[in-house]
């Protein structure tokens, strides 16, 4: 009897010292989180905008061709990378990357694919019978709208109509992989 009372006091003593112990460690991660939401700049996408289109932001253009985004610039508010638009353009198409930074990570990115629509040129201009004419060469726009963090989302459009919602996991990281090599470009400038 003896022995099991000493059995569940130990118990006891043990349990209160991992509730104490835990109850420490959570306050120390809330200590923690609000030191960084006091350190860190947080603009949601329409303020990135508005500061964008308000010239509030500086912008740092990265003086080479960036391996994986083409024409580069980074937008920063008090040094803090809040942005970054990346183009890279061929004879009659381009990429256009626009990716916003919530703390250091990406929130969201607009990936657009312009490009021209030769298959309708080419059934009202066959190349048999006309010369190439590049000013009668409409385009189209795929866009990719992908919303990381507290609210996932994935979209992708063309000439404004909804193809899918279903995410792209590869494209999604190939574009992300893509980001952390412009932040790392952009950083070698400030340095």
């Amino acid at each position: 009897m003896k022995i099991q009372i000493l059995t569940l006091i130990i118990l006891c003593l043990l349990s209160c010292k991992e509730k104490s112990k835990g109850n420490s460690e959570s306050i120390d991660v809330v200590t923690t989180e609000k030191d960084v939401k006091l350190d860190e700049l947080v603009f949601t996408v329409a303020e990135i905008d508005s500061l964008i289109s308000n010239k509030s932001l500086s912008e740092l253009k990265y003086p080479n061709m960036s391996v994986c985004g083409g024409s580069l610039s980074g937008f920063y508010y008090k040094n803090k990378l809040v942005f970054i638009d990346a183009t890279y353009s061929g004879e009659l198409s381009y990429t256009r990357k626009k990716m916003y930074l919530l703390q250091s990570n990406f929130s969201k990115i607009i990936y657009q694919e312009h490009f021209p629509e030769m298959d309708k040129y080419k059934k009202k201009y066959p190349l048999e019978k006309y010369d190439f004419d590049p000013s009668k060469v409409t385009f189209a726009d795929t866009i990719y709208e992908i919303n990381i963090g507290q609210k996932n989302g994935f979209k992708k459009t063309y000439l404004n109509e909804i193809l899918s919602t279903k995410a792209d996991s590869t494209l999604i990281n190939k574009l992300l992989d893509c980001g952390e090599r412009m932040k790392t470009e952009l950083k070698s400038v400030t340095e």
